[in-house]
């Protein structure tokens, strides 16, 4: 066999190599292509999965009646209407300051949808007040914000329709200075010089309180 015949063979050869490559090679990139095109086919019952979630949402609504409804049970025995808080003195004064601080700090957890409110009954020193309190039913729906004054002063001093017995202190909410306060041109500018100066001019000071028996009255009366 000559050297050409050799060459036409190896050339023959050679096509048939490259031809049956290509031809191995073709369906890899066809079956490439449906990959791609059923990519979206994958996707797609994603979303509709996650669709059923989105759906089950008025189940949330559904509850959401029952939880509307809760308050209107309830929550506790008292208070089942508003709660008068009594003042004995005028507006602006203060215990009247100390009464609404206090029914205002209170309001902010009043449960039941229920109020504290002030009512300012003035007269007496605060007897009056206190003796709308013991007079009241026992219910927890009548209280007073008050000093020693009206609850210590007034009965020992002067009797009043109440005492000890027929009213109780819940709890002390808060605590009040008393203070002797002058006129800045007195000749006098703290209590030693005051006691020397009363002494020196028997029976000229005066002074005045904010009610008789109440303790600013008898704290005074004590010193004097």
């Amino acid at each position: 066999m000559s050297k050409k015949s050799i060459v036409c063979i190896v050339l023959a050869l050679v096509m048939c190599i490259s031809l049956a490559a290509c031809t191995s090679s073709a369906p890899a990139t066809s079956s490439a292509a449906p990959a791609q095109t059923e990519a979206p086919k994958a996707e797609a019952p994603k979303a509709e999965a996650a669709a059923p979630a989105q759906a089950e949402a008025p189940k949330a609504e559904a509850a959401a009646p029952a939880q509307a409804e809760a308050p209107a049970a309830p929550k506790t025995d008292w208070p089942q209407k508003a709660v008068k808080v009594y003042c004995g003195y005028a507006a602006g004064g203060s215990d009247d300051i100390i009464a609404r601080t206090f029914v205002d700090a209170v309001n902010r957890v009043m449960p039941n949808g229920q109020v504290m409110f002030v009512e300012n009954l003035k007269g007496a020193s605060g007897t009056i007040a206190a003796t709308e309190v013991a007079k009241a039913e026992p219910d927890g729906y009548t209280l007073m914000c008050c000093g020693t004054g009206v609850l210590c002063g007034q009965p020992l001093t002067i009797g009043t329709e109440y005492d000890g017995t027929t009213v109780a202190v819940i709890c002390q909410i808060a605590n009040i200075a008393q203070a002797m306060v002058v006129r800045a041109d007195a000749p006098y500018d703290d209590l030693e010089g005051w006691v020397k100066w009363c002494k020196e001019h028997p029976g000229e000071f005066t002074y005045a309180t904010s009610g008789k028996n109440g303790p600013g009255h008898i704290g005074s009366s004590a010193v004097a």
